[in-house]
């Protein structure tokens, strides 16, 4: 299963996007669940729509730097790079710090450094998408402030769901979730932070327990002011609350309350139980997701309840 990112237009773009990441990241699961991660991500990392990879949004300097997170909830094993640039899959070169680095996370220069000596070659392209470029225009011409009716996280604006407007695609940090038919779970995240954002800053998507965990209960990934997540360290509590016995989808209302009352800040939580269950919740005005079961994609629109009904919970 994986999200776009809250305010993320629910749009048949978007949807084909999020179709075509879970099928690539249920081929990926027939390797590892790990694989099915990192491919799903990929997909979303190599589309402009998305907060992540080409199509990040561009700090105060006019640069791209991302962070992106890949766990292994089975054996407790963690991938992390922050604050990167100059690669255009950050969530390959955290699966690959996972499984061969010294350290479990890197930040700027050093995850870099480590990513050329994994034989991570430069970007194909200028990561720095059009859209993206005159966002960062706009909020410089007016003063470092996002103009009237932008998104707070990609300064883009607003768009109501709806048919998509090309160029216009205010969607946040990506994240996916994987679990295979031994009921090994994985999680990964993928963002290019908040637009305009002061150079170095460094969100939830790269701190663990906070924007994603992976663990003995299950999985959770989310989307919206990482400041908050961090310092709430959501993520974990949502595994402590299907510990607790709360289904998968009351864990993640829960979290979106605990946000709200507690920062009054924008999310959204996608869960995996560990039983194969599924929670959805944010405050945003939307919060699209996909899921692939047994050769089927269903999408999560906002109201959705999660799977099963609640009353066979």
């Amino acid at each position: 299963m994986a999200h776009g990112g809250v305010n993320c237009e629910d749009s048949e773009l978007v949807r084909r996007a999020l179709f075509k990441a879970v099928l690539a990241g249920s081929g990926g699961a027939r390797v590892s669940c790990l694989s099915g991660v990192e491919e799903a991500i990929k997909v979303l990392e190599d589309d402009p729509m998305f907060n992540a990879g080409y199509g990040s949004v561009l700090n105060r300097l006019g640069e791209v730097e991302m962070d992106a997170a890949i766990m292994d909830g089975t054996g407790n094993r963690l991938g992390i790079v922050a604050g990167i640039a100059g690669v255009e899959h950050p969530i390959s070169v955290a699966r690959r710090l996972l499984e061969k680095g010294d350290a479990v996370f890197l930040a700027g220069t050093g995850a870099l450094r480590f990513a050329r000596e994994s034989g991570f070659a430069p970007p194909s392209r200028d990561l720095r998408s059009p859209e993206q470029r005159e966002v960062w225009e706009a909020i410089r011409a007016n003063e470092g402030r996002y103009p009237p009716g932008v998104d707070p996280f990609t300064g883009f604006t607003m768009c109501r769901p709806g048919p998509s407007r090309p160029g216009k695609f205010p969607c946040d940090t990506v994240g996916c979730i994987v679990m295979d038919d031994q009921y090994r779970i994985a999680c990964g995240t993928s963002t290019g932070g908040y637009a305009y954002k002061p150079p170095g800053r460094i969100g939830d998507s790269a701190v663990p327990g906070a924007g994603f965990w992976a663990g003995t209960w299950g999985a959770v990934v989310c989307s919206g002011k990482g400041e908050a997540f961090m310092e709430l360290l959501l993520a974990r509590r949502v595994e402590e609350w299907l510990k607790d016995g709360l289904s998968p989808q009351q864990a993640a209302e829960k979290a979106i309350e605990v946000l709200q009352a507690e920062k009054g800040v924008i999310g959204g939580v996608l869960v995996l139980h560990r039983d194969g269950r599924w929670g959805k919740a944010s405050n945003a005005m939307t919060f699209p997701a996909a899921v692939a079961r047994d050769g089927k994609v269903d999408f999560l629109s906002k109201v959705d309840k999660g799977w099963p009904p609640e009353a066979s919970r």
